[in-house]
């Protein structure tokens, strides 16, 4: 019987080259997505991680080791949703707008519209979670994860796939719940070193005007 032919993945022979240089420490935070199942980025805002976690996701699909990327952001926000414009789904929309501008920002934007229009990056709202399986060759990024709750947080992490990869990006002086108690990000801090295929990575470095460090040392 005749073998069925294996597609060969092409890598790309030289580095791709992004709009951005890395610094040592997103340098890191690479390494660590692309060597672990489920990586955790916490800090302060304006440390980078959600351009991180974009960036790191872009890389694992330009070297064709993963086919797919979903992103995804809690519907959370200090107004009520109703006052935004469009459909349920265009206003659902509005939450990921920033992680689509870390993707342009990472790369040509015609390139990342290219992607979206395939199907490559897929927006997935966190209601959508229960029956999925983040597959094999599939990356999620949950942007904001510290207004996810702690039973929506378990129902994330039990749709890991064999060969799949999580990727969660908070911070702990953000939360926007109506009882920020009900947050599980701090509870999914307390899990770091003890899982071996989980990475947790502080970033400190900000990357915003030096006005925002100020806010942030004295404003509270």
């Amino acid at each position: 019987m005749t073998k069925p032919m294996v597609e060969k993945k092409r890598i790309p022979k030289n580095p791709i080259k992004y709009s951005v240089e890395l610094t040592d420490e997103q340098k890191e935070v690479k390494r660590l997505i692309h060597t672990h199942k489920v990586t955790l980025l916490y800090g302060e805002a304006g440390t980078s991680k959600t351009f991180c976690s974009a960036i790191s996701a872009l890389d694992l699909i330009f070297t064709k080791q993963f086919k797919k990327l979903y992103i995804m952001r809690p519907a959370v926000a200090t107004e009520a949703i109703g006052y935004l414009p469009g459909s349920a789904s265009e206003k659902l929309s509005y939450y990921t707008i920033p992680l689509i501008s870390n993707l342009y920002k990472a790369y040509n934007k015609q390139k990342i519209d290219s992607m979206i229009n395939e199907g490559i990056i897929e927006t997935m709202p966190l209601a959508f979670i229960q029956g999925i399986t983040i597959d094999s060759e599939e990356i999620l990024i949950c942007d904001e994860s510290q207004n996810i709750t702690k039973a929506q947080f378990k129902a994330i992490l039990t749709r890991l796939g064999k060969g799949g990869k999580l990727i969660f990006t908070g911070d702990t002086d953000q939360v926007m719940l109506e009882n920020p108690s009900k947050s599980g990000f701090s509870q999914l801090l307390t899990l770091c070193g003890q899982i071996p295929d989980m990475a947790c990575k502080e970033l400190k470095t900000n990357y915003r005007d030096e006005f925002v460090q100020q806010i942030l040392n004295l404003y509270h």
